[in-house]
């Protein structure tokens, strides 16, 4: 007989959780923890023609989508913490495992949705598309070097990073 597909929809919220689309409660609790799915999940993703991003695994689909309110499709990476390896490297970390250098120069403010950015390098980049969204939490995290040149939110968003100012780009 003919395989039954099974289709299972996915959400990521601002803070990088990941929880079935129809899940009522949304909490800490009841999101997907286990790294390894995660990763696994993120890996196989792709964005269709349609704008839905897709991971086909085993006859099954899983859809994922970001609950984010953003006048955009082409993001599904949100980073949930920011953290030194053992480098020394600063490193933002999506999914489970997967990862992205720091670098405040790569990071972009939206002034319409007053959100956080950071540019994706290139392995990242053709999968995931430009930018992954900072969380509110590793945006907390920062906010302490985080300033504004004018009272108007149009104006200037600057970092002091390691003793450096960086001026954050608008989001493009």
């Amino acid at each position: 007989g003919k395989m039954i597909k099974r289709t299972y929809k996915y959400v990521v919220d601002h803070q990088g959780f990941l929880y079935l689309k129809d899940d009522p409660r949304r909490t800490v609790a009841t999101a997907y923890r286990d790294k390894k799915f995660l990763d696994e999940l993120y890996r196989g993703l792709r964005r269709r023609k349609n704008g839905l991003w897709i991971q086909h695994c085993a006859g099954e689909s899983n859809v994922v989508a970001l609950d984010v309110q953003l006048d955009r499709d082409d993001l599904i990476v949100v980073f949930n913490s920011l953290d030194k390896n053992k480098d020394g490297q600063y490193v933002l970390t999506f999914a489970g495992t997967m990862n992205e250098t720091f670098s405040p120069n790569y990071l972009r403010f939206c002034p319409k949705s007053y959100m956080f950015f950071h540019r994706l390098t290139e392995r990242n980049e053709q999968r995931y598309g430009p930018y992954g969204l900072l969380s509110s939490h590793i945006v907390h995290n920062i906010s302490p070097y985080l300033s504004s040149t004018n009272s108007s939110i149009d104006d200037a968003i600057s970092l002091i990073w390691e003793e450096e100012k960086h001026i954050l780009l608008p989001l493009t």
